[in-house]
């Protein structure tokens, strides 16, 4: 959940879940690609702050991961851009920032715990449920799904779900599909998040 000020006022914007404040509802869209606010009442002056501070959000997402597909964009690095829609905690920029999940930092990495040398992963963790949602569809998928970023989908399902849920929840879908290649899908990014979750346990946390 994001925090917004405008002028002193406190604006909750929420992502993939809706809230009431001051009677105000504010949710992510249908899509997730958009923050909306529904008034029950005539809209005053701060409404209008409130509303341009989300519309300025929207825009501003937009223009980031407009940014980080065009690879002749010489505003500013990936990097960067990454970084910066990870503070914004953008679900907009879920499938972007998949796309972009083994790009390795150029910085040095303070946070380790959040898988910091991998901007993406990174932001895709703070953005949580929304990302590993997006992640467990693309493991199932015929089409999307990327050999080469195994490793990152097992890093970010690992860290917002926990491993060991993480895997309750693969093994499940598993549980479900007839196709021999998805399957296989399954059980590389499965093996990938027990590394991890045996990793875990040897540094005394699961």
């Amino acid at each position: 959940m994001k925090r917004l000020v405008v002028f002193g006022v406190l604006v909750f914007v929420a992502v993939g879940v809706g809230i009431c404040v001051a009677g105000i509802t504010i949710r992510a869209s249908a899509d997730g690609n958009a923050v909306e606010v529904d008034y029950p009442y005539k809209k005053d002056a701060v409404d209008e702050m409130v509303d341009g501070v989300v519309r300025h959000y929207n825009e501003t997402v937009g223009k980031l991961i407009s940014e980080l597909k065009d690879p002749n964009a010489p505003f500013m690095s990936d990097e960067k851009i990454i970084g910066a829609l990870c503070r914004l905690r953008a679900v907009k920029a879920v499938g972007v920032l998949i796309e972009n999940i083994n790009l390795v930092s150029q910085q040095i990495a303070l946070d380790v715990s959040l898988g910091a040398d991998y901007p993406a992963r990174t932001a895709l963790i703070r953005i949580g449920r929304p990302a590993s949602r997006r992640i467990t569809e693309i493991v199932g998928s015929g089409n999307k799904y990327d050999e080469a970023k195994v490793d990152g989908y097992a890093q970010v399902l690992a860290e917002i779900e926990g491993a060991r849920y993480a895997l309750m929840k693969l093994k499940e879908r598993l549980s479900k599909v007839e196709n021999s290649d998805i399957r296989k899908q399954y059980e590389k990014v499965m093996e990938q998040v027990a590394k991890i979750q045996e990793h875990g346990k040897k540094e005394g946390r699961d």
